[in-house]
């Protein structure tokens, strides 16, 4: 019904627009006639508005002119040329700025003061793309002779003569170029795109605000910055953009969607994920894999309290407002963006050989042997099997060598392509769009697909009312490969922990592997069985819908209602085939079968929104601007989950659970609500002095009885002190801004029962006889409540020469208290702990971005540069202040307050003891031998035991940073952008499969520098070889921390525009060709596949890598054709 709907609607718009024409047409003859008067008739006769402050147009010049149905934004261009002021049109929307050129601009060059004209001037302009732009104003500096470029970007000026004329070319959202004429009378001329006008209009939460007006912190990435990366996600592509935004990559699984950290984590146990706005839309803990980057216009990010705390409870880890493109008025405009590409592993981690491996594994077996008290010479026969080294080590005829990453890597395809129409007349516009990402995992047989469909149509209804219907869908289809976690549960553990010395498979279609080998090998199965027999799909789909009603009710006030709805539907098929293990050339191998198994589970929901805003705008006595919008919210979800799983199945033949016998089955059903009203001023004096008061009051089903409701104002302010008179006519800094904020956010982003006491079945013991009852899981906790951030920002704004440098900094102090944690009761109620809100975590931080146009014109550099810095720590733990103690893989992590959330925690290792003289003078464990690690006494009792753990480091680096360039001559564009993390650790827990040196399994190469003998002591930090797993070898320690700092050239695009005129004589309007290579280089210290990595993505167990999807670098060759 919506999609037959969303057609109807479509086929109107189109309809509409043939027979209404293309733009709207103003008739006027004016003499003498004020400014504000010009604007009050071009409203009344267009329906634009007119934003200005008074004072800008104080010392206007009446307007004198015949206009005979002259398009309107043409007909605003001659009303307004010769003026004291700016002017910039945004949808209909006339925005009244001050004029950074002072040379006036007459509306064609037939209206110049005559005067005997003895040369002609002409040229084309075009932006940087070599789009023709119109509507360029080309004036004579210091004249009052002046043009405009034509639909064609073309130009022609009469002038006395060129002698040291200079000609100013301006337009607005272009940065202004003067010439000089000399001796020539034809020029191109190719404008830069401003930097970040000031009179832009951003989006903000629950409207628009002009960006000169924003009194809090924010970022805005426009689409222009993103839409022409390779990559799946708009997640990827905000990755060091934004200052104060840390986007972690740590999975490289295609359609994987990065951990997004604002400003450090806020919260301990509850979720730390910012809030995503679609269109107004608010949904929580979203992968932006399902959406196309091209159907983004912009994405604003707010960090502090001023520009977030509108959105209340949701608001405390940030917001990401997403606002995707709208159909804009004029003919059918279609465009067609595509890219095909390949991905590779983007590095290869050092492995033992087959032959190191069985030097590496006899030493191992040997220093074992040798720990008991045996002599290592002693003959294999005269030893326990486990202590013998198995013969199949040696039987090099019988090996088939074998590189298990070759094998399990890929060179794998991606390609995406998308397609949209636009167009519409003035009172109704549409935009569809449709899109098709095909990506390859670099693991074989991993893969995702996405289908994306759009629509968007506004239509004024009548001068007071408009509609606007927007529907995005999107369908997801992949195939995922077990990747994560030890070997036997995933692949890439799997390939680095078997040696090399099997074949990837048997004639027999059986595998040979270390399972059922026996001796003293861990039982790793070979890599190949998750390529080859697993068998398991995801398939998704989402529906995102939204409709706005506006209605102007009176001047100034305005009516709006929201309706939304969210349909996400999620299934998952897993089946795993039955197979053999087998060595066949091993008499006495355990040949294994491992049984076929299936699951099925599969996740539904439906989200509403209903939305309803008053806003009100005004002007008093010239100088007071205020803004008063008031709301009310409300939205639910209803969820549904199942699962099923079965076994048994006599073949691999029919992978459907119907096959099998089903052993285990659950279905469960949950909601949640939440009920909002929210208010906010915003106040503006002398267009300098501007402040903001916000409140929102949510009430939400997931808290306590006791504590439903919670409250969220906010202040902020900020002074333009560039328009001040001691800065005015500053000829070094042209704008100045100081802004402050302070107020409160919140999280709530918990289970949607947690303040409900629950029931658990159970079995009692009566007599002989076991009796099913119920007992409490949970208690109830009718005063639980949100957890509460307190927000301090300061920030400033400079622009110096004209905005050819641009600098923005922001310093924070976020204070979150009342952070949920489970906190220890008597065990008398029937569970040892509860949920309560007892926790603080504080972060401080600053932010700094910077841009600068370093050369203009023909040749033009630009540079984007941002660094941020977070200072994060524990205040408070309960009432008792225990320290959290955190277990991933093992015990790995520790969270205590005055530290940062989620340290690591374990030994320090200081080298390897190469004598029992070593031995004697330290304290030390009654296991250490020669070889062994020496273990710091941390607490310097005189014996090594647990409470020598101590904090190892932490994945919260020091400072964050971006760095983009991008260079353009005349229709060639270079840009590369760089983006960095430093003073982090990673604890590589990959270390304890494969470097912890066993030799029950393959080993990185870092075994080859191990110590062997006094005489041969290796590099003094890896310690010796050993199958018995004794003492604290296996252990957190610093002997798996590594770096994590490093410096990722993310991005190289080199593309080329083609010359329109070239074009338009096939009717395209343009055309790019580009290519981008992703992800080239990294440069880091760490020995895994990926820094960025965090297995366990949690606040109290980050930055541990235990054998992760890697990341890939990618090369594609894409096409952009707009008709």
């Amino acid at each position: 019904m919506i999609m037959r709907l969303t057609v109807i609607l479509v086929l109107v718009a189109c309809l509409k627009v043939s027979a209404g024409g293309y733009a709207q047409q103003i008739t006027l003859r004016a003499k003498d006639m004020p400014c504000e008067s010009v604007f009050r008739e071009i409203t009344r006769q267009s329906g634009y508005q007119f934003f200005f402050n008074k004072k800008l147009i104080r010392n206007a010049r009446n307007v004198s002119v015949e206009l005979n149905a002259v398009p309107v934004e043409k007909a605003i261009q001659i009303c307004f040329a010769d003026q004291p002021f700016d002017f910039a049109i945004i949808n209909k929307t006339v925005v009244i700025r001050k004029k950074e050129q002072h040379a006036t601009v007459m509306p064609d060059a037939t209206l110049a003061t005559s005067f005997s004209a003895d040369i002609s001037l002409s040229g084309r302009v075009t932006n940087t793309k070599k789009e023709p732009l119109e509507g360029v104003s080309v004036t004579v500096k210091g004249t009052q002779m002046g043009t405009t470029t034509n639909a064609d970007g073309r130009f022609q000026l009469s002038v006395p003569s060129a002698n040291n004329m200079e000609l100013v070319f301006s337009f607005v959202g272009y940065t202004a170029q003067t010439v000089k004429a000399g001796n020539g009378t034809v020029f191109d001329i190719i404008l830069e795109e401003a930097v970040a006008d000031l009179s832009d209009v951003v989006v903000v939460g629950y409207g628009t605000q002009v960006q000169r007006r924003v009194t809090g912190s924010m970022t805005v990435i426009k689409s222009k910055d993103i839409e022409n990366l390779g990559v799946g996600s708009a997640s990827e592509a905000l990755i060091g953009k934004a200052p104060g935004v840390r986007i972690s990559q740590t999975s490289g699984l295609p359609g994987a969607s990065p951990s997004i950290k604002v400003r450090g984590v806020g919260s301990i146990t509850a979720g730390t994920d910012p809030l995503f706005v679609i269109d107004g839309y608010p949904v929580q803990g979203i992968n932006l894999s399902n959406y196309d980057l091209n159907d983004i216009s912009s994405i604003s990010v707010l960090k502090d309290a001023a520009a977030a705390s509108i959105y209340g409870a949701r608001a405390g880890s940030g917001v990401i407002l997403i606002t995707t493109k709208r159909g804009q008025a004029g003919p059918p405009k279609v465009s067609f963006q595509t890219y095909y590409g390949f991905q590779k592993l983007s590095k290869k981690v050092d492995m033992l050989t087959p032959d190191e491996y069985v030097e590496f594994a006899t030493d191992a077996v040997n220093n074992a042997w040798a720990y008991l008290g045996h002599d290592p010479n002693d003959p294999m026969e005269d030893r326990p099997t486990f202590y013998q080294i198995p013969p199949y080590f040696s039987d090099k005829d019988n090996w088939v060598r074998t590189d298990w990453i070759d094998e399990i890597y890929q060179t794998a395809p991606m390609m995406n392509s998308q397609i949209s129409v636009t167009g519409g007349s003035r009172s109704i516009r549409y935009r569809v769009s449709g899109s098709f990402f095909d990506q390859d995992g670099i693991i074989t047989n991993s893969n995702f697909k996405r289908y994306t469909l759009s629509t968007n149509i506004d239509a004024d209804l009548t001068s007071n009312l408009k509609i606007a219907i927007g529907i995005i869908t999107s369908k997801i289809d992949e195939k995922m490969i077990p990747d994560e976690q030890q070997w036997n549960n995933g692949v890439v553990a799997t390939a680095m922990s078997l040696p090399g010395f099997f074949a990837t498979r048997n004639e027999d279609g059986s595998y040979p592997s270390f399972a059922g080998m026996g001796y003293n090998t861990s039982a790793v199965r070979n890599p190949m069985v998750f390529i080859n027999e697993y068998n398991q799909k995801a398939r998704r789909s989402r529906i995102l819908g939204n409709t706005s009603l506006e209605y102007n009710i009176i001047k100034n006030l305005q009516f709006k209602s929201h309706l939304g709805f969210e349909i996400y539907n999620r299934s998952d098929n897993y089946f795993q085939n039955s197979y053999i293990n087998d060595v066949p050339s091993i008499p006495n191998y355990t040949r294994g079968v491992i049984d076929a198994t299936g699951s099925f589970s599969a996740n539904y929901y439906f989200n509403w929104l209903w939305e309803n805003t008053l806003n009100y705008k005004f002007r008093w006595k010239k100088m007071h601007d205020f803004d008063f919008i008031v709301g009310a919210t409300s939205q639910k979800q209803n969820s549904e989950d199942a699962s099923i799983s079965a076994r048994n199945f006599p073949d691999n033949m029919v992978p459907t659970l119907n096959a099998g016998q089903v052993s285990s089955a659950s279905t469960t059903m949950s909601e949640w609500s939440l009920l909002s009203y929210f208010s906010r001023i915003n106040y503006g004096l002398m267009d300098k002095y501007f402040l903001s008061l916000s409140l929102r009051a949510d009430g939400s089903s997931r808290f306590g009885l006791q504590n439903k409701w919670g409250y969220f104002p906010s202040v902020s302010a900020s002074w333009i002190a560039s328009e001040e008179n001691f800065l005015r006519n500053s000829s070094i800094i042209n704008y100045l801004k100081i802004r402050a904020s302070y107020g409160l956010s919140g999280n709530n982003n918990i289970s949607n029962y947690g303040s409900i006491g629950s029931l658990s079945y159970t079995k009692y013991a009566i007599g002989n006889n076991n009796i099913s009852g119920l007992v409490p899981s949970s208690l109830s906790n009718a005063n639980l409540g949100w957890e509460a951030s307190k927000q301090l920002n300061v920030g400033i704004d400079f622009g110096f020469w004209n905005d050819r440098i641009r600098i923005t900094g922001d310093i924070y102090q976020t204070v979150s208290s009342g952070l949920l944690l489970n906190v220890p009761v008597p065990s008398i109620l029937g569970v040892t702990s509860a949920l309560q809100n007892i926790g603080k975590v504080r972060n401080r931080g600053l932010e700094i971005s910077l841009t600068t146009r370093n050369l203009t014109g023909n040749f033009n550099w630009s540079t984007d540069f941002n660094i941020s810095f977070n200072r994060n720590i524990v205040l408070q733990l309960g009432p008792s202040g225990k320290s959290i103690i955190s277990t991933s893989y093992i015990v790995s992590n520790i969270t205590e307050v005055g530290k940062p959330v989620g340290n690591f925690y374990g030994y320090i290792f200081e080298g390897v003891y190469n004598s029992q003289e070593e031995i004697d003078k330290h304290p030390h464990l009654p296991t250490d031998t020669p070889g062994d690690p020496i273990v710091k006494d941390v607490n310097t009792d005189g014996k090594i035991t647990p409470d020598d753990r101590t904090i190892l480091g932490n994945y919260q680096p020091d400072f964050t940073y971006g760095l983009n360039n991008t260079l353009r001559y005349k229709g060639f564009d270079l840009s590369f952008f760089l983006q960095g993390v430093y003073g982090n650790e990673v604890m590589n827990l990959g270390m304890y499969q494969t470097g912890s040196m066993t030799g029950r399994t393959n080993s990185k190469g870092m075994a080859r520098d191990r110590w062997r003998s006094p005489e041969n002591p290796g590099n003094g930090k890896v310690f010796k070889a050993s199958i018995d797993v004794y003492g604290v070898r296996r252990d957190a320690s610093t002997f798996f921390m590594e770096d994590g700092s490093y410096i990722r050239v993310r991005d190289i695009t080199l593309g080329y525009n083609f010359n329109s005129d070239l074009l338009k004589t096939i009717k395209i309007s343009s055309v790019r060709v580009y290519l981008s290579s992703l992800n080239p280089f990294t440069f880091a210290k760490y020995s895994g596949y990926n820094p960025e990595v965090s297995t366990y993505d949690n606040a109290l167990t980050p930055g541990i890598d235990y054998f992760n999807y890697p990341l890939s670098k990618n090369l594609i060759l894409g096409i952009n054709i707009t008709f």
